[in-house]
């Protein structure tokens, strides 16, 4: 419903204005009265009203001057002027101060309620214009998004190099981002189902780890780029324990223990990818955190030197190549 103020220090015209006009039939409600302008503007504000219906003439502040107090508060009211006069000035200034009908006493009732009917006019119009704007920002800001993720997974991917004239990247040059491999772990369902289970995760993952990107990979499989360090493993588990839940299946992580920039973020992409690739892990749920020095947790979060492991697995391929030829 719309919400109306009404003030009017004749206390006559108000209650008759409050009294006589069907508020319900006109899906309006009144929110609040008063008796002049400054009490008018207090009861404005803290009752946010869609339509004033307000005397000009008034005691302390007239129903100019509330106005203009109120527009330094409150955007988008629709305001009825009354007065005993019918006066060219009074007409002007109404218009002036955003009036939408100006109303001569004694009030008409039909004259009121088409007053009012305008006024709904005028904000409906402006709620359908404000609505479209907001939702091209939303759109807009939709877009953008997309289009620095897509920018980010070419990056990561080799496809693309890092363009420092990039306003997509303005923000983002000098932060330092750990990267992740999300894997949906026995990913034999079909497009559909794969579809939705990794859509669960990206926004599990957006809502949950700021700071950060999710980007679309394969099928089965998410890239995130994380500045945040603090609690990073237990918010994966998190997620894994509810996507267990929902889907009765078991989802991974393969995360760096370095951050890098930009810049250099593919070198780690490429070698946490390849170790993967390589089937090095049981397909079972787990967090695996690749760090510079080996070790290895007994935990869920188990830590690999990523350059020794992946020398080692290079070794076995090409010794294992060498004794078939």
């Amino acid at each position: 419903m719309y919400r109306v103020l009404i003030v009017d220090d004749s206390k006559i015209d108000l209650r008759g204005i409050q009294n006589y006009i069907p508020w319900s039939e006109l899906n309006c409600e009144v929110v609040g009265t008063a008796a002049n302008g400054l009490e008018g503007y207090n009861e404005a504000v803290k009752c946010r009203p869609d339509i004033i219906i307000t005397d000009i003439s008034m005691p302390i502040k007239d129903g100019f001057e509330m106005t203009k107090l109120i527009n330094t508060k409150i955007n988008n009211i629709a305001y009825i002027y009354m007065s005993c006069y019918q006066s060219f000035d009074y007409v002007q200034s109404a218009i002036e101060n955003n009036g939408f009908a100006y109303v001569v006493k004694p009030i008409n009732r039909e004259q009121m309620i088409e007053a009012i009917h305008r006024a709904i006019s005028s904000i409906d119009k402006e709620k359908s214009t404000t609505d479209i704007i907001e939702q091209l920002k939303k759109e807009l800001m939709h877009n953008s998004k997309n289009l620095l993720e897509n920018y980010l997974l070419n990056i990561v991917l080799g496809i693309e190099k890092v363009d420092d004239t990039n306003k997509l990247l303005e923000n983002d040059l000098t932060k330092k981002y750990r990267i992740c491999i999300a894997k949906i772990e026995n990913s034999q369902d079909n497009t559909n189902s794969l579809y939705l289970q990794r859509s669960f995760v990206k926004e599990r993952l957006e809502k949950t780890i700021s700071d950060s990107y999710v980007l679309n990979y394969e099928k089965n499989s998410l890239i995130i780029l994380t500045e945040k360090t603090d609690d990073i493993i237990f918010l994966f588990q998190q997620i894994q324990d509810e996507f267990k839940t929902f889907f009765k299946k078991t989802l991974s992580f393969y995360l760096s223990s370095d951050s890098e920039t930009i810049y250099n973020i593919r070198n780690e992409f490429v070698t946490i990818n390849n170790i993967i690739k390589n089937n090095m892990f049981e397909d079972e749920e787990q967090i695996i955190v690749f760090n510079d020095t080996f070790s290895l947790d007994s935990g869920i979060n188990n830590f690999f030197d990523m350059s020794v492991l992946y020398d080692e697995i290079t070794d076995i391929f090409c010794n294992h190549k060498s004794s078939h030829d």
